[in-house]
């Protein structure tokens, strides 16, 4: 992985197509080729344009709709990562091909806390329940949380396990399984706390464990944000948008829609460009191999990044660097890295490991 990290360094911002650059991520090859980046995030430091700091969270009102207001959201991003930084941290493995990886699916692991198991229940859920009907029960959270794996660490490491892989923890749209991120900058509150996902990790590396989060790469939710007109057929629109990125050919016009941002999407991203806009797809699009499954939605309310963008690279990249600074975590999982752009993997990957090494995680 360092021998072919100086050519990623040179080429992390021009990779066109490149398979090659899907596996510099990799966990020794396996079923983590193209998929888990370890080590971890930038050490940059973005000087801002001199004004207040942004403090965007969920409970701020904030509009970003313009890019005037670009320079301060990469100003936020890169102070929130940077001021995380703190204390020792626990080092990176001499090498990643011993690993014994146990897959937790976080809702449905362990109970450890249940005073949290009725919060970002979706209402479909809280209404079946209410009438007794259990048809949904597959499809409900079930209450696994951070509590609960810290729970079982000792069943784990008799295992004979030395990685945990937990799937998304991140805020997300209430359905079990995580994959549908609205808040980068907070832990899902029926997995527990931001401060409670960093206990869990501090517990495991006392173990000799270490943590790996599964993050979304590909989109994110908002069930009251829309289109002011849907798209149709996101294929037309994706095949300009791929060629205008793999061979700069700026053509004809892909016709992307506007997207309507509600009050509750996710502040710091409410900003066009950094969504494809072509709509959604229909199932066979979105598992075949062309353009239309890199540009598309997947579905009605989960929102494409357009990962060409390098003002969005960056702002993502910094909102996951502080995971790395804040709760010590030794990998991050980069889920449906076939539906982003190869430049993408290559920068967040790259920034990564670089800011990683800072904090003393050299692998």
């Amino acid at each position: 992985m360092l021998t072919m990290e100086g050519q990623l360094l040179a080429e992390e911002h021009t990779a066109r197509g490149r398979a090659g650059h899907l596996r510099l991520c990799a966990l020794g090859g396996g079923a983590f080729a193209a998929a888990l980046c370890i080590g971890l995030v930038a050490s940059t430091s973005f000087s801002g344009s001199g004004k207040k700091d942004l403090l965007l969270s969920q409970q701020a009102n904030v509009e970003l709709q313009d890019d005037g207001g670009l320079d301060q959201v990469k100003s936020w991003a890169s102070k929130r990562a940077n001021d995380a930084v703190s204390g020792k941290y626990h080092p990176s493995p001499g090498s990643w091909d011993d690993s014994v990886i146990y897959q937790i699916q976080m809702d449905r692991f362990n109970n450890g806390n249940k005073s949290n198991d009725e919060l970002n229940v979706r209402q479909w859920q809280k209404d079946a329940q209410a009438k007794g009907d259990l048809s949904g029960v597959p499809s409900w959270r079930h209450g696994g949380d951070f509590k609960g794996v810290m729970d079982r660490l000792d069943y784990l490491k008799d295992l004979g396990i030395n990685t945990l892989w937990l799937t998304p923890v991140l805020h997300h749209n209430g359905d079990y399984h995580g994959y549908c991120s609205t808040d980068l900058t907070t832990t899902d509150p029926g997995f527990g706390s931001p401060e409670e996902l960093r206990q869990l990790v501090k517990e495991a590396h006392a173990r000799d464990i270490r943590v790996v989060l599964d993050i979304v790469i590909n989109h994110m939710c908002d069930v009251d944000t829309h289109y002011d007109q849907q798209p149709s057929d996101p294929a037309p629109c994706a095949e300009v948008l791929d060629s205008q990125y793999r061979y700069t050919w700026k053509g004809e016009d892909p016709h992307q829609a506007n997207i309507q941002f509600s009050g509750s999407f996710f502040e710091a991203f409410r900003y066009q460009k950094f969504f494809n806009r072509c709509g959604p797809c229909q199932d066979y699009q979105m598992r075949g191999e062309g353009a239309v499954a890199i540009y598309c939605d997947f579905v009605n309310g989960m929102f494409d990044y357009n990962t060409r963008d390098p003002d969005f690279q960056y702002v993502f990249t910094q909102l996951h660097l502080y995971w790395i600074a804040y709760a010590d975590v030794d990998g991050f999982r980069l889920d449906a890295a076939k539906h982003v752009t190869e430049d993408f993997l290559a920068y967040f990957s790259t920034q990564a490991r670089a800011f990683a090494r800072k904090l003393g995680k050299d692998n």
